[in-house]
C-alpha cells in the first residue's frame, strides 16, 4: 500500500507499475485486507471502502497470495486475480509490508 492509498503490484524491483487499485489520493493511512467472503479491499482511516474487487462468495475459506509467476490471486474456489501472470522480477518487498 502506497502512502497515497494506491495498492500497487510492481515489477523490476520497483521500477514499473503492472497492477494497481487507482485510488490515489482517495484517502488517507489506507489498508488492504481481505474479508472473510473473499472480498478485496482498500479501506480508508476513516472506515469507508475505497475500492473493493467485487467479488464475494460466502461459502469458502479464502487466501491471497502472490505466486511466484507474478500474478496476485485470491484463493477458495479462483474468484479473483490480477492478471499479472508472467510478468517476472515482482519486488515482493514493494508490495508486502510487515508490521
Amino acid at each position: 500500500m502506497q502512502g497515497d492509498c494506491n495498492l500497487v503490484l510492481y515489477k523490476d524491483y520497483g521500477k514499473t507499475s503492472i497492477w494497481s487499485t487507482h485510488t490515489e489520493g482517495k484517502g488517507k493511512n489506507c489498508q488492504a485486507a481481505l474479508l472473510n467472503n473473499g472480498k478485496l479491499v482498500v479501506v480508508g482511516d476513516s472506515g469507508t471502502v475505497v475500492w473493493d474487487n467485487g467479488k464475494t462468495d460466502y461459502l469458502n475459506p479464502y487466501r491471497l497470495v502472490l505466486q511466484s509467476d507474478g500474478n496476485v490471486v485470491i484463493y477458495g474456489s479462483a474468484l479473483w486475480h490480477t492478471n499479472t501472470a508472467q510478468r517476472k522480477e515482482i519486488d515482493l518487498m514493494s508490495v508486502m509490508k510487515l508490521e
